[in-house]
């Protein structure tokens, strides 16, 4: 992969640089962001223990010996699966913060893309929404399953909301448009039935349309202004414009289509096909950044307040594991985190935009 640095620091620069988890500058639009400085992973054990079971499990499926390009090196996915069996090993006996950074430099070698020196950090949930397995008054707006006849399944949005031509293959109904197309920008959700039981709505496919912002659409007709741009803004100003709404909605042309499931009690299921863990599990683009690999994000979030609509921001350093993919997180220099589901998650994906840097831990 070209572009790529990788650090052959002494072990005793690598000890402080992992232990003070990399203290930079980060850059974003010409100004300047203090370094985030945290003294060890600000996560706890049992989620980084989900995350890497994850990709564990996925490395586990695949031959040893296969070669997975990282950093400008080609990694067998054995070594792979062996470095994160041992860390997670070593994390099940609850170390502290200076042995958990002395067994990372010990261990695994720190290596950055140059897009990865200052990526564009979002976020993502799982939302919860009312709904109704028949169609009735108050749940009038359909989502859909994957129609096996190839023309259907290749309809664009306009075309499928315009006409009937996928009558029949309706899954669920939800109480309106807007909800159903957060539903598509979110990839799953949760759907509470009014006999108090809950069910999954999981990924099943797309049309393979192309993917168009709305945010973009809307920061580009003066709309709003592309900084302040954030989910919850985008939701309030669809319900808001409802003679609007509807048409910008169909200029992206993408529509997703999905499955009902069985709630269990876990996170929705990524690109890799295993349950996606709340502040540990992210999403990048998988020609840059192989399935499975574990990396330190640092960047800031957001911690809701009493105010339903305020935050307050805190620095954030804390190991992730590549477990999921999105068709608006395309480049080596964007990663979107899943936060979990509900509305508090919700609250936090809603306004994650921030810069941040990533850094792959491989075996050494």
């Amino acid at each position: 992969m070209p572009g790529i640095l990788c650090y052959n620091l002494p072990m005793d620069v690598k000890k402080i640089i992992v232990s003070s988890l990399f203290f930079l500058l980060l850059a974003l639009s010409g100004s300047a962001l203090a370094a985030l400085s945290s003294s060890h992973d600000d996560g706890d054990h049992q989620s980084i223990l989900q995350a890497l079971q994850s990709s564990i499990s996925y490395f586990s499926n695949k031959l040893p010996g296969t070669k997975l390009e990282i950093c400008g090196q080609s990694i067998l996915s054995g070594r792979l699966l062996t470095s994160l069996q041992g860390l997670a090993s070593f994390i099940g006996g609850a170390p502290g913060p200076g042995q958990l950074a002395d067994y990372l430099a010990d261990n695994f070698e720190l290596c950055q893309p140059d897009a990865a020196t200052s990526m564009l950090v979002t976020g993502y949930y799982q939302p919860v929404f009312r709904g109704s397995l028949d169609k009735t008054a108050e749940f009038a707006h359909p989502l859909y399953f994957l129609p096996e006849d190839e023309k259907l399944a290749h309809l664009s949005r306009a075309e499928i909301e315009n006409s009937n031509q996928l009558k029949g293959h309706e899954l669920i109904y939800l109480a309106d448009p807007v909800t159903a197309f957060t539903l598509h920008i979110q990839g799953s959700g949760l759907v509470d039935l009014s006999d108090g039981s809950r069910l999954a709505v999981n990924y099943a496919g797309t049309n393979k349309a192309p993917y168009t912002s709305i945010g973009a659409l809307l920061a580009r007709r003066g709309v709003m202004e592309r900084a302040d741009i954030t989910m919850p803004k985008i939701v309030s100003w669809l319900r808001q414009h409802p003679g609007k709404s509807r048409q910008l909605m169909q200029e992206n042309s993408r529509f997703v289509f999905f499955e009902l499931g069985k709630y269990s009690g876990e996170g929705p299921r990524g690109s890799m096909g295993y349950p996606l863990v709340e502040g540990r599990s992210v999403a990048l683009d998988c020609s840059h950044y192989p399935l499975g690999v574990l990396a330190m994000l640092e960047t800031r979030r957001p911690v809701p307040d009493s105010d339903p609509g305020g935050a307050r921001w805190q620095s954030m350093a804390r190991l992730v594991c590549h477990h999921d993919s999105g068709a608006a997180i395309k480049g080596p220099g964007r990663i979107d985190m899943f936060w979990g589901t509900g509305p508090t998650a919700g609250r936090v994906a809603g306004v994650m935009k921030e810069p941040g840097s990533l850094y792959l831990l491989l075996p050494r």
